[in-house]
């Protein structure tokens, strides 16, 4: 099966194995990108279903329309953005569409090259999402 998702967020995007973050680049959390953003509204990659969102608003998980499950992480290193920082405008159990908003941050600007609000998209599920193409913001995935 083959599908296709944009990233939550703008920004430069690197292989999740890139990141000096040990437990998201070890792969521990499965394969995956990191994303250095460049705006602070994080939307959906894809149509799915909220299956959990912390407390803190910093970790979503979902299960897309086709049964593939994901983490979207944000910010490591930083208690900067936890809080009233990060609002969520999705709760577990909602319907999503790609591009739909899921959280915004609202607190102070953070510089370019900090960690506070760097973005883990993971598939939990090793070795079953393999990146085949990536064409125009959207990323092409095999599901195996």
């Amino acid at each position: 099966m083959t599908t296709s998702i944009i990233m939550p967020v703008s920004g430069p995007v690197s292989d999740i194995s890139t990141t000096s973050e040990e437990t998201f680049g070890a792969g521990l959390l499965g394969p995956g990108f990191v994303i250095e953003p460049l705006g602070h509204q994080f939307i959906s990659p894809t149509d799915g279903i909220i299956t959990a969102l912390f407390p803190s608003h910093h970790l979503i998980m979902m299960r897309t329309t086709h049964g593939l499950d994901l983490m979207i992480h944000i910010g490591f290193g930083s208690e900067a953005i936890r809080g009233d920082a990060l609002n969520a405008h999705v709760a577990p159990g909602d319907t999503v569409r790609e591009g739909e908003t899921l959280i915004t941050y609202t607190g102070k600007e953070i510089g370019q090259g900090t960690n506070a609000l760097t973005v883990f998209l993971v598939f939990p599920e090793k070795n079953r999402v393999t990146v085949t193409q990536m064409h125009e913001g959207r990323y092409d995935l095999s599901i195996t």
